[in-house]
C-alpha cells in the first residue's frame, strides 16, 4: 500500500483522538481529498458516525459486517476503484484493513488509524505452558519482534485457525491474528 498518507493521533486515553482524527478528516473532505478512518470496532464506527461526524456535504461511508455482510474487504476495495474524485470519508474496521490488498489511486487517500491494531499479540501476554499446546501453536505463528504474526513455516496454517471451523475457545482467541494477511504483516516489520 504504498503511497497512503497515514495520520496518527498520539494522545492518552479520553484525550480526544477520535474527535481530532474527525476533523482533521472532514477538512481533508471538504477540499476534495479522501479519508479513511480505521477503527477496532463495527460499533465504534457507527458511533463515531453518529456522534462525531454530523451532516455534511460529502459522502460519509461505513464499510463493516453490519453493512456489508461478510464481504467487507471486496466491496472496500470495488469502492476504491469506482470512487470519482471529489472529497468523502470511509470508514473501515482494523480487521478489514489489514486482509486489504491494496487501494486504488492510493496519493489520494489519507488513512487515519483511531487505536493501534488490537489484533497483534505481544509476547509478554502469552502463556502456553503445555509443550503440545506450544507446539501446535508455534506451528501456525511466528513470533518476531515482540509481535505475533501468521506463520509462513511448511506446516503453518494460520487461514485454518482465522475459519476456526471446529470453534475452538483458545483459537477464536487468536482468529484475528490468523486472519493478517502477509501484507499488512510486512506494515509493521
Amino acid at each position: 500500500m504504498d503511497n497512503l498518507n497515514i495520520g496518527c493521533c498520539n494522545a492518552p486515553a479520553s484525550a480526544g483522538k477520535t474527535h481530532a482524527i474527525v476533523e482533521q478528516a472532514k477538512n481533508a473532505a471538504r477540499w476534495g481529498r479522501k479519508a479513511l478512518i480505521v477503527q477496532p470496532t463495527l460499533e465504534l464506527i457507527d458511533k463515531t458516525i453518529l456522534n462525531e461526524v454530523g451532516p455534511t456535504s460529502f459522502p460519509v461511508t461505513p464499510f463493516h459486517n453490519g453493512v456489508c455482510g461478510k464481504n467487507v474487504v471486496a466491496n472496500l476495495s470495488r469502492h476504491f476503484q469506482q470512487t470519482d474524485s471529489s472529497g468523502e470519508i470511509v470508514f473501515t474496521t482494523h480487521a478489514a484493513m489489514l486482509r486489504l490488498e491494496n487501494v486504488y489511486a492510493p496519493g489520494r487517500w489519507t488513512v487515519y488509524i483511531d487505536e493501534v491494531f488490537n489484533d497483534y499479540v505481544k509476547i509478554e501476554e502469552l502463556h502456553l505452558p503445555e509443550p503440545d499446546t506450544y507446539r501446535t501453536f508455534s506451528r501456525h505463528f511466528d513470533l518476531q519482534d515482540g509481535l505475533l504474526l501468521p506463520g509462513t513455516g511448511p506446516g503453518a496454517h494460520p487461514e485454518k485457525v482465522a475459519k476456526n471451523e471446529g470453534r475452538d475457545a483458545v483459537w477464536k482467541v487468536y482468529q484475528g491474528v490468523a486472519a493478517i494477511s502477509d501484507e499488512a504483516g510486512r506494515l509493521f516489520q
